[in-house]
């Protein structure tokens, strides 16, 4: 008789149950990391915490004036979890759903804590894409965006072959959508700068959080910047400078003192790449250059500044000896010139004294995007220094680490070719007050990764827990920073039911052709029937005056203002006008017998401005 072991028999009389569940994979088996745990947690505190924020409530800090407990306990808990999982062996995929989550609870909360998507220009956005969609054809006279309308083709592409009449749909979750596909040249930019994979992964939180500038919405900055970063990460990981190395000695007729600098810092630019995992073939070399080319001619057609941005920053990584790309730069300036000179000539013929007028006024460019934003109530004062501390702790915290590494023998050449170079866009132009913003926001991902390096270091302390907790309540500080400092604006910048609702009213009642007035442009309109309305005021200064609005009114139709109070805190926090003077307006007009309310909801007025009688005034 054959023997039988123990083992074989008690498999054999083992219940099915038993044996089903003994084939359970270990996904079941083994109880959940406690890195996973912690962002389960995140995500529901977050979620209670939206549940419970009352706008009413809001004060002159912004949203997060409105935030409960839940919300900061929601981003210690995500950063415990990334923290953990960052000292644990690393899952990819933990760390990327992660990373999506703060996307969303940083750029998607005010998507559903709010009733409308907000910001006043990201209607008038949608307006020209609307224009497109209705007329098949941009009005480039009615704005100078419409110059370059390739963001707004592609935003008009979107919504019809969605089945869609309007790209208002677009709106809520455009600032989520975007930054989310930054991750993937953002992580691939990581991979070219920096060998420690777990400081790429910092690098990325770090621009999430960082990324306050607020152009991710539905703009064509937000598009350009993705194909910025596009460019940006293909250059660096496809023509990398160790392929063909270009050197000062190939260019002619350059001075000695020009060409010994440039030579030692194409030297220290070559030993910096030198430990990096670069993508070193050369196979795919002319299909990708002619996909660079043709996402650049992409962003030359969608917006002004982006194309510098990219000339400077590979002119750069060329001059640095760490892109190949020599011709790139050359193919930059030919491509915007083209285009300058055919495609945008409606708005530079009249405007040329205004383009050329900032130049070389970099002390003035500078302070008009931050002397000239600061200042308001206290709270609000707090909060825009607070901006500008957390971009100082970023740019110069970048600075510090590149020092470091310098004095160490080992420059960081190719983060500071990102790094610099954008800052050189302040001396072209003020581009509206708006340039030194412009300027942080293509410098923050070389910013990203150098500061990551440096928390990086702190979660490889000897004490792994003490490292751990370092490292999660930075990463948490710097996120509720982020929101703080992101929504700083939001109690003027939010469009309540009334506001749309009074817009709509002028839409649906008005006739085509009348004068529709808005005493500051933070109204969500011209959304619709962009042409069908002369809307003013044109520039961006508030009406200040019953006599500045009465001036605006025809000779022979009634014009019709909207009034919100969101206008008249804007008002009173970016322009310092008096508290209340809106409201002043309001009444001296409809006590002057000139004006006549027609439409009132919350908060939200629709004047009827009748002309000055015969023989009046």
């Amino acid at each position: 008789m054959t023997p039988v072991d123990a083992g074989s028999a008690a498999r054999a009389t083992a219940s099915p149950q038993v044996r089903v569940a003994r084939r359970r994979p270990a996904l079941f088996a083994a109880p959940p990391r406690p890195s996973s745990s912690a962002t389960l947690a995140a995500i529901a505190a977050w979620w209670w915490g939206v549940a419970r924020i009352d706008l009413s409530s809001m004060s002159d800090a912004g949203l997060v004036s409105v935030l409960g407990w839940q919300i900061f306990a929601a981003f210690a808990l995500l950063g415990l979890g990334f923290a953990l999982e960052l000292n644990e062996p690393r899952r990819r995929y933990v760390l990327a759903a992660q990373t999506v989550v703060l996307v969303v609870m940083v750029q998607g909360i005010t998507a559903l804590a709010e009733p409308h998507p907000a910001y006043f220009t990201a209607y008038l956005h949608v307006g020209f894409i609307n224009e497109i969609i209705e007329n098949g054809h941009t009005v480039p006279e009615l704005d100078a965006r419409f110059n370059w309308p390739g963001s707004f083709a592609f935003g008009a592409l979107i919504a019809s072959s969605g089945g869609a009449s309007s790209a208002l749909s677009l709106l809520r979750w455009a600032p989520v959508v975007f930054n989310v596909a930054y991750l993937a040249p953002l992580w691939m930019i990581g991979r070219s700068l920096v060998a420690d994979e777990r400081a790429r992964w910092i690098a990325l939180w770090l621009f999430v959080a960082a990324n306050w500038v607020h152009q991710d919405y539905l703009s064509p900055q937000a598009e350009a910047y993705f194909l910025y970063l596009v460019v940006i990460a293909v250059v660096l990981r496809h023509f990398d400078g160790r392929t063909r190395p270009w050197t000062i000695s190939e260019a002619r007729f350059v001075p000695s003192f020009v060409s010994r600098p440039v030579a030692w810092v194409q030297g220290l630019g070559r030993h910096d790449s030198s430990h990096l995992d670069l993508q070193t073939s050369t196979d795919d070399g002319p299909f990708l250059l002619r996909v660079v080319v043709l996402v650049v001619a992409t962003v030359v057609v969608s917006h002004q500044l982006t194309p510098f941005a990219i000339l400077l920053v590979v002119a750069a990584l060329v001059m640095a000896g760490r892109s190949s790309a020599v011709h790139l730069p050359v193919v930059v300036v030919v491509l915007f010139a083209m285009w300058f000179s055919v495609g945008a000539t409606t708005w530079w013929i009249s405007h040329l004294g205004e383009l050329l007028g900032d130049f070389g006024k970099v002390g003035d460019n500078a302070s008009a995007g931050l002397l000239g934003r600061l200042g308001g109530t206290d709270l609000r004062a707090a909060v825009l220094w607070l901006r500008v501390a957390f971009s100082a702790a970023m740019l110069g915290g970048a600075m510090l680490v590149a020092l470091r590494q310098a004095r160490r023998g080992a420059p960081p050449i190719a983060a500071l070719a990102l790094f610099v170079p954008p800052f050189a866009l302040i001396g072209g132009q003020s581009y509206g007050g708006e340039v030194l913003l412009r300027s942080y926001l293509f410098a923050l991902p070389a910013a990203a990764v150098l500061v990551a390096q440096a928390l990086s270091r702190v979660a490889r302390s000897r004490n792994t827990r003490v490292g751990t907790v370092l490292l999660a309540s930075m990463l948490a500080v710097v996120a509720v920073a982020g929101v703080t400092v992101r929504f700083g604006n939001e109690r003027f910048e939010q469009v309540t039911t009334a506001d749309l609702a009074a817009v709509d009213w002028v839409y649906d009642n008005v006739p085509h052709g009348s004068v529709v007035i808005a005493p500051t442009r933070n109204l969500p309109w011209r959304y619709r029937d962009l042409t069908s309305f002369r809307y003013e005021p044109v520039d961006e200064q508030p009406l200040e005056t019953v006599d500045e609005v009465l001036a605006l009114v025809p000779g022979d139709s009634p014009a019709f203002m909207i009034v919100t109070d969101a206008q008249q805190r804007f008002g009173e926090q970016l322009a310092f006008l008096p508290e209340g003077w809106l409201d002043s307006i309001t009444e001296e007009l409809i006590d002057s017998g000139r004006a006549t309310p027609v439409f009132g909801q919350d908060g939200a007025v629709v004047l009827r401005l009748d002309p000055a009688p015969a023989g009046g005034s």
